[in-house]
């Protein structure tokens, strides 16, 4: 499996996944979404496994770590390890790695909280929300995970994220 970067010809597709698989709250508008390919810490990569692509992720760098703010394995693919093979690339490439999750109010989000713990991510515990991605939009509380251990500084990585990853100041 590789991370193979996307070209601007296949954003409306990875889009599509967007919607398909991010309510409203938990991605942006499609021309927000599109100008990010202007942001030098912003990439996103389809995954891909003997050519076929499997599903995308998009990372920012930040500080000593990456974010990732979307990770979808395409529904076809699921249960077949690849969402396993996708989060070990990102962490062979990267000494420190973030992401989000949905709090596990329900069997399918406690089950995804349950499957980045098995790939080595730990549930940082303090309070986190994901700000609103558009204006009068809705924020969401979420669980702030990070590989290969707990965030030592949280509220800077916080407000790293909020500045880089959402325009926030």
């Amino acid at each position: 499996m590789k991370l193979q970067k996307i070209c601007h010809e296949d954003f409306a597709a990875i889009y599509e996944q967007m919607e398909k698989n991010f309510i409203l709250a938990e991605r942006r508008d499609f021309a927000p979404a599109y100008e990010l390919f202007t942001q030098e810490k912003y990439s996103i990569y389809h995954l891909v496994d003997n050519e076929e692509k499997v599903g995308f992720i998009s990372l920012w760098q930040i500080a000593d770590a990456v974010y990732v703010e979307h990770f979808v394995i395409y529904e076809q693919y699921r249960n077949k390890g690849y969402g396993g093979k996708a989060l070990e690339l990102v962490k062979q490439e990267n000494n420190f790695v973030v992401l989000e999750a949905e709090l596990p109010e329900d069997e399918l989000t406690t089950r995804r909280i349950g499957f980045y713990q098995r790939n080595g991510f730990v549930r940082n515990e303090q309070p986190y929300v994901q700000p609103a991605y558009r204006q009068g939009g809705q924020e969401v509380a979420m669980v702030l995970m990070s590989y290969p251990n707990l965030v030592e500084n949280f509220d800077q990585l916080v407000q790293e994220l909020q500045r880089c990853v959402y325009g926030k100041s």
